[in-house]
C-alpha cells in the first residue's frame, strides 16, 4: 500500500510524481493530494484502488495524469476540481472506473483503454456528452488516441467493448 494523501508534489514543467512500472500490491491513494506537474502511471499495476479522489491535478503543457497501460482493480479518478492538462488512460485495464464527468480534463486519451463499469450509472449519451468527436493534441504522436472509446449502455451488465469509428460502435 501506497499513502500520498495530502502530499504536495511540484515539478511545474515536469513530473511531479513518477511510479512508472510500480507494482503495488494493494492501494495507491492520493486523496486531497496536489500536484502541479505530471503524475506518471504507466505500466503500473495496483492489486486495488488507485485513489486520485478529491485532488488537484495541474500540468497545462502536457498529461497532468499519464497512466497509459495501468492495471487496477479500481480507479477512482473523482478530483475536487477539473484536471487542468491531460489525462492518458490509454491501453489501461480497469475493474471499476469511479469518475465524476464534471471534472474530466480537456485533452482525454483513452485509445484502447478497457474496463468492466462505470460508476455513476449514467445513461450512454450522457458519458458520449463528455467525449468530444475530436481530440487533438500536437504534441502527441499517436494520431489514434484521438479516438474516444464506447462505453457500454448503463443497462446492460456486459464489459465495455471498446472500438473504433471505423469497425462501428457496439
Amino acid at each position: 500500500r501506497l499513502l500520498l494523501g495530502g502530499a504536495e508534489l511540484r515539478d511545474p514543467f515536469g513530473m511531479a510524481c513518477r511510479l512508472s512500472r510500480a507494482q503495488i500490491t494493494a492501494d495507491l491513494f492520493c486523496g486531497h493530494m496536489t500536484a502541479d506537474g505530471q503524475v506518471k502511471l504507466t505500466g503500473a499495476t495496483v492489486g486495488a484502488k488507485v485513489g486520485l479522489h478529491r485532488s488537484t491535478f495541474t500540468h497545462p503543457a502536457g498529461s497532468a495524469i499519464s497512466a497509459e497501460g495501468l492495471r487496477a482493480q479500481e480507479l477512482l479518478l473523482e478530483p475536487d476540481v477539473r484536471v487542468e492538462g491531460g489525462a492518458d488512460l490509454g491501453h489501461a485495464t480497469i475493474g471499476v472506473l469511479h469518475d465524476d464527468p464534471a471534472t474530466w480534463p480537456d485533452r482525454l486519451y483513452l485509445d484502447g483503454m478497457t474496463y468492466q463499469a462505470l460508476n455513476p450509472r449514467l445513461p450512454a449519451d450522457r458519458r458520449l456528452g463528455w467525449l468530444p468527436e475530436t481530440r487533438e493534441d500536437t504534441s502527441r504522436s499517436r494520431t489514434s488516441s484521438s479516438r474516444p472509446i464506447t462505453p457500454p449502455s448503463a443497462s446492460l451488465p456486459r464489459p465495455a467493448t471498446c472500438c473504433t469509428p471505423e469497425s462501428g460502435f457496439q
